[in-house]
């Protein structure tokens, strides 16, 4: 049986490299909280609530297919 690690980080430079050099089968994600965060910068603070509801749907499907044809959608 082999062993796969998931590593969920905020994004730090480097690190999801470090763990692959120790674990090779490591999946890396960014949290989505910071994903999030980050995109705020490019609205006003009264749209905030709008882009988040808008982009719950993108980060919540089960396929990368599907995450980047309503990311399609969003844009």
């Amino acid at each position: 049986m082999r062993e796969v690690l998931m590593l969920v980080c905020d994004g730090l430079t480097g690190l999801p490299d470090a763990v692959n050099d120790f674990w090779p089968a490591t999946i890396a994600q960014i949290y989505v909280v910071h994903l999030l965060r980050g995109s705020f910068r490019y609205a006003g603070r009264q749209d905030w609530e709008k882009l988040a509801k808008d982009l719950r749907p993108v980060y919540t499907v089960p396929t990368e297919e599907a995450a980047t044809a309503l990311f399609g959608d969003f844009q």
